[in-house]
């Protein structure tokens, strides 16, 4: 952002390539995550989003000068978002699915898989997040437990598309899922002399405060245990910790 005009970019760190972000339709600083179509930041790129207190969608395509809104019946907020083989996905508080379709006059959304529980808008009891993996054409969905600032476990379910329904998998063979608040990727640990198979690699983000709890540990899917990776886990002053950020995965190209 800058702070002489109160203007708000997307940069790229490594390329430096940058889009600026109109202020129109939505509050930039609401927004809880931002999604692009490419890689490249260049061409078309068409920028999703979940913003508000209300955490609904909404996308921007260079040009347009305007956020566009989503229309659709579902009032239950949007806990992830994610591009996957050419489409955006996003996944409610309920573990209900939903794809983007921008043909038609006007954009909309196709339930992918159908909502489970009742109309309560806190749905689970146990403190726990979720996130949207893509993985060899298949939607996983990851289930983060915690208990107070500290990750306790992971659940990985696999959507199975005819039923609608989420299939519990107990077993990733050799791929690695790495999942946060910016970014989840699943890769093969046949690429990759540093990460297990099998594991979720996640990075914590507490805040409390006055602190902020970090953790970045893996996950072991066959035994269940946690193991903390270099970084270790810290509690900071909140003064400090907001020169560090929350973690950012990066997925170099394995080519």
């Amino acid at each position: 952002m800058s702070y002489e005009d109160n203007t708000t970019f997307l940069l790229n760190p490594f390329t430096g390539s940058e889009i600026q972000l109109p202020r129109k339709k939505i509050a930039v600083l609401s927004v809880s995550k931002f999604v692009l179509s490419s890689h490249t930041m260049e061409g078309d790129s068409t920028i999703m989003a979940i913003h508000g207190k209300r955490k609904k969608l909404a996308f921007y395509k260079p040009g347009d000068g305007t956020w566009t809104h989503i229309e659709e019946d579902n009032d239950d907020p949007y806990v992830d978002l994610m591009y996957h083989e050419g489409q955006f996905y996003a996944l409610d508080e309920k573990r209900g699915v939903v794809v983007v379709c921008f043909g038609g006059p006007s954009p909309s959304t196709k339930v992918v898989k159908r909502q489970e529980g009742g109309s309560s808008r806190h749905y689970y009891k146990e403190p726990e997040k979720m996130y949207l993996v893509g993985s060899c054409g298949k939607l996983l969905l990851v289930k983060r437990k915690y208990k107070k600032t500290q990750t306790v476990g992971f659940e990985v379910f696999e959507l199975d598309s005819s039923n609608q329904e989420w299939v519990k998998v107990s077993w990733l063979g050799d791929l690695a899922l790495f999942v946060g608040d910016n970014y989840s990727a699943s890769i093969s640990s046949f690429n990759s002399l540093k990460c297990r198979g099998n594991c979720i690699y996640f990075a914590d983000y507490f805040k409390n405060f006055p602190l902020v709890f970090h953790d970045f540990a893996a996950f072991d899917l066959d035994d269940t245990s946690i193991e903390h990776l270099h970084y270790g886990r810290g509690v900071l002053d909140i003064g400090t910790s907001f020169l560090q950020g929350e973690a950012v995965w990066v997925t170099p190209s394995l080519s």
